[in-house]
Parts: C-alpha cells; structure tokens; sequence
C-alpha cells in the first residue's frame, strides 16, 4: 500500500497574537516573555499587513520589551529563562535523516504522528509508508496529516490507506477536487485562491509521544540523498525531553483544526477489500525492487535491535539544550497578524543579536525593511553571513529571480552573501546511496545561528510566502555546544569550493568569486553555470508582480 503517499501537551500558552509551545512553562511565564514580541505581533486582526511597526530596526532601546527591561535582563536570556533542558541530536547528512525516521517508526510501539509538506511516491517514501503500515498492523495508531498542494496519490489510494483500523489520514486545506479531476480542481483554485492558496510548510515526526524530528526535511528521495539526479543539502534535529511537549501541542492543534480534512472529505466510495490488497501487492513489488536494487544502499526496513541501536547511537551524541517549539496557527493570515509566530520570533532572534549572524536558508526574498534591518545591524558593528540557492541550483525559478532584483541591495547592506554550488566538492557527504552518483546539489536547509550562541532550524524560508502565506515551524535553541556543532558543518558549505562568494564591482555588476577541483581561484561575470535561455528567464520572470507569492 505504500504506493499510496507521494499525544497533548502538558503545557500550551497562547495568546490571541503569538504562541510558543514549551514544556512546564506556565502562562505567566509566556505572557512576560511575549510582551517583547508586542510591537511586531500586534498590528490589528482586520488588515493583510507584512510591514513591520515603526521604528523596530531604527533604535534597539526603543523595541516593545517591557518584560525585558523590568527585570533588567537581555531578551535572549529572559526569553530561555526557566526553559527545562531537553536532549538533541543533529540529523546532518540524508541518511542520517531517512534512517533515523526509519528506526522510529520500527521502535514504536504506541503511536506516530507525521505532519509533512510533502510526502513523495519515490523509493523512500515508498519505504517509509510501508513500515508505517507494519507498525499499524501491530497495533500502533497512525496519524498522517499532510498538505494537499503537492500530495501525488489519488483519493482512491488515500481512502485504502485510510481503511486500516489503527491508520487515520487527513489533508490541510484541500480543495473540492482532487487530482484525478485536473479541470475541476483548477477551477476551484481559480475560484478560492484567497483561501486555498495558504499552504501548511510544516515538518513533523513524532514516535510514542516521546521523541521528536524536526527540521527542513519533507519525505522524498532528494531530500535524504537518495536521488539519482538532484539532492538536496538539508538538515534535521532529533530530540526527547521536556521540549516534546510542545511539539505534541503543534500537531494536536494542526489535527483538530477546520483546515485538516479527512479523505472522506470529497471522497465517498468505499474501498473494499480486493482494492486494498492489490495495492498492498503493488507496494511489496516495489519496496522488493528497492531492496533488490544494487545502487539503491538505503535499508527498506531495520529490526527491532537494528532500530533501537541506532537511536541509542544518535542520542549517545545528544547534547543537553534548553528547546523552544514554536510554531504558526493552522489559520495563520499575515506576517502581522492574527497567528503568525515564526516570522516575529525570527525576527527578534536576529534584532536583539549583536555580533554574528550566520543564516542558510533556500530562498532569500526579503522585504525592504528588512534590508534595511541587517543594514542596521551591520553599521552597530555586526557582521552578517548568508547561504541561498545561486540560479543554478534554484529549484523555484521564480523566487531566484525576485532575489536577484534584491541581491546589490542585500550586498549594499553590507551583508556577506554566498550561493551554493550545484558541484559542490562536499556534495557527496550528503549522498546515501551508490546510485546517487554525480548528482548535482542543492540548499533545502533553513538555519540561524545567533552570536554563536543560540539557533534557529525549521521550515521557515526567508520569503514572503514563508512569512504570509505558509504556516511555519521551528525550534529556538540555546546551547554553545550545538551552536558550535552546527557552525563547523555550514563553515564547509560557506567555503569557495562549495559555494560562490558574491560581491559588487561596480553600478550594475556582480562577481561570482569560487575555487576549482585544484583549489585555484576562479571567477565568473555572470550567474555561473547557467545558460543565456535561463537568464532570460529569470529577468523576466523579476519583472512580474508576483513577490507576494514566492
């Protein structure tokens, strides 16, 4: 049946505004923290407003921090104070990824929940809705819950999935129509784009209610390294402790919320039995062929020993952090505005910094006063670094084009700005399997370390749709040790062979400055690796009134 897809929290604070789930932290507790996140939270229910409040970058004495200021500590120490320790790993290469969600599932033995972007039909997929349906069949209770943007199967599938007892699947936000209706569906996107067009970004992984992954990961093959032709640099966190909590808060709520649609939803025929065990055959075909297939290195399923082995080997090298969970209402409508929480809380993490930033993330479309508010913090003696995707490696075309309208801006603002390479030297450390071969890289990862001492990874992409439209989800992390850790492996992707250091030489040009195999400097005028056709492309595409929705 694989072919099939493409617990409460002992503490939960919210506000009308902005939520933070956490573990044994009181409401009084979230209430004073919040009070620094009031001027950029609070912005009235009634408007779509993706303008931050006067004067948030201008002066820093001047920002909404009155929980802050009373007790006369800094904003990063008030907003971890009280925050219990939780254990994290992380998960830094693909396979690491793929297989540490594969021993989880078979070291269940009471419930998982899954809450994905995107769920691929592709070998590991495949793989792992296959054991998620061997945990069911010994008594494990399944909750998928996944976007229906870019969901792969048809209804017909879902509804098998959905026909085991201990397996409950639900769709965010679904239109009327599914894909085995193209003209319907679109029909109905023409119609209801104001509301269809918001998408749920988040990633979740959930064993037993007791360990947690995290991080910029969908389930797909590029994204654990397995992809014969394109792979993405990506990362996660595994961890247990009092943190989980608030990531059993997030998933409830997604759960519960109107937006989450069961199969039943708009399909209403029952699947019966010879159905279900034809695609059960259909699945035991293809997860035999990845087994048998000689390239593909990637285990298709782990014992019992196997599974809890590996988990006791990550968490043998966990680190002891203090873990925030935050994460966006299921109905989140704007930047500032009612539910939104990733993009303030973003935002104060890099306002209150004061002498590094260190950011990878994709897609780098900023606002303009958000140019303006790394230029800020340039000129108070900070110094900003920052990886994204080059032209080459971009898998959203349209959102390279809206940053390179953006980029001598960026560099005018004194930002350090580098573009990962598609053959990177390193790239093979993130490959996991043999028939991944020379494929090319690309930047999936979103990460933030703040004056080496605190970071932030999710889903949060550094654009607009991430901002307005999508909800996010992530973890603030306070911990040197994992700042370090995390640090030393994005020095490598910082490095020349790995990624184009931009620069500006003059007006209107721009210099991509890299090494090649035998360390030489080399240069290049124009976006590197690209074709005349593609940078055509791309001018044009920036031309377009489309910023809103990249």
């Amino acid at each position: 049946m694989s072919s099939i897809l493409a617990g409460d929290a002992s503490i939960f604070s919210k506000s009308s505004q902005v939520k933070i789930f956490s573990s044994q932290v009181g409401f009084g507790f979230c209430s004073k923290l919040l009070l620094s996140w009031a001027l950029i939270a609070l912005v009235g229910c009634s408007s779509f407003s993706n303008r931050p409040p006067a004067g948030l970058f201008t002066h820093p004495d001047q920002v909404a921090t009155k929980g802050v200021e009373e007790s006369g500590a800094d904003f990063h120490e008030s907003l971890f104070k009280d925050v219990p320790q939780s254990e994290l790993a992380l998960l830094d290469r693909g396979g690491e990824g793929f297989l540490a969600r594969l021993a989880l599932i078979e070291n269940a033995s009471k419930s998982i929940d899954a809450q994905y972007y995107l769920w691929s039909r592709e070998g590991t997929g495949l793989i792992l809705v296959d054991r998620l349906i061997a945990a069911a069949d010994r008594g494990v209770k399944v909750r998928l819950l996944v976007d229906e943007f870019l969901l792969e199967p048809t209804d017909m599938l879902l509804a098998a999935l959905s026909a085991h007892k201990n397996v409950e699947f639900r769709f965010y936000n679904p239109s009327t129509y599914g894909k085995d209706r193209p003209l319907a569906k679109a029909f109905d996107w023409i119609v209801h784009f104001g509301k269809l067009d918001h998408r749920m970004h988040n990633k979740l992984f959930i064993a037993d209610g007791k360990v947690v992954i995290m991080g910029g990961r969908n389930i797909g093959d590029d994204y654990f390294g397995a992809h014969t032709e394109f792979n993405f640099r990506d990362f996660d966190v595994i961890f247990r402790g009092e943190a989980v909590s608030g990531a059993r808060a997030s998933f409830n709520e997604f759960w519960r919320s109107n937006l989450a649609k069961p199969v039943s939803y708009r399909f209403h025929k029952k699947v019966g039995p010879i159905q279900i065990e034809q695609y059960a055959r259909d699945l035991d075909k293809s997860v035999a062929k990845l087994d048998a297939d000689e390239g593909f290195s990637l285990p298709v399923s782990l014992s019992k020993g196997q599974a809890k082995s590996y988990l006791d080997k990550l968490f043998a090298r966990a680190m002891s952090a203090k873990i925030l969970v935050i994460a966006d209402h299921p109905e989140k409508d704007g930047l500032f505005s009612h539910g939104s929480v990733i993009g303030p809380a973003y935002l104060q993490m890099q306002y209150h910094s004061k002498e590094e930033l260190l950011i990878v993330n994709p897609y780098f479309v900023p606002y303009d006063w958000e140019i303006e508010g790394m230029k800020g913090f340039v000129e108070r003696g900070g110094r900003i670094r920052f990886l994204t995707n080059s032209m080459a490696t971009n898998n959203q075309g349209m959102v390279h084009a809206k940053y390179a309208r953006l980029r001598r801006g960026i560099l005018k603002a004194g930002v350090k700005l580098h573009e990962i390479r598609p053959d990177a030297l390193r790239r093979h450390y993130h490959f996991s399997t043999r028939s991944a071969g020379d494929a090319s890289l690309a930047l999936h990862g979103k990460a933030a370390i703040f004056d080496d001492k605190r970071v932030y990874i999710g889903t949060f992409n550094f654009d607009p749709r991430s901002a307005a439209l999508n909800t996010e989800m992530g973890l603030l992390i306070e911990s040197k040790a994992f700042a370090a850790q995390l640090k030393e492996t994005l020095e490598a992707d910082f490095g020349p062979a790995n990624s184009w250091s931009v620069r500006s030489t003059g007006v209107t040009k721009l210099e991509w400055e890299g090494v090649d195999e035998k360390g030489e400097q080399i240069l290049h005028q124009k976006e590197p690796m690209t074709t005349g056709r593609q940078r055509f492309k791309s001018w044009f595409f920036g031309l377009l009134p489309f910023k809103k929705e990249v």
